[in-house]
């Protein structure tokens, strides 16, 4: 019960990416990053990735749920999950 190995994975690159992105953001506010060109392009690499990440984990789940014909989706909002 719970996430396949593939989904666990998932998990932990959308973190790594939402950090990459909200922590280069940050930093391209402060006076020492201010303009600097490598890391806007860093954020926006980042940004891109994490958006193919949430494409990639969507189709994913929609197709598990069709493999194992139960609501994965639903499972996600309510944190519960039919037991087998």
């Amino acid at each position: 019960l719970g996430h396949n190995p593939a989904g666990a994975w998932m998990i932990v690159c959308l973190w790594i990416g939402l950090l990459v992105v909200s922590i280069s953001g940050w930093l391209l506010t402060t006076d020492w990053f201010w303009g600097s060109e490598w890391l806007e392009e860093t954020h926006e690499m980042a940004a891109q990735g994490v958006l193919g990440l949430i494409i990639i984990h969507i189709s994913a789940a929609i197709f598990e749920s069709w493999h194992q014909g139960e609501n994965l989706i639903l499972a996600m909002i309510t944190g519960r999950k039919r037991q087998r």
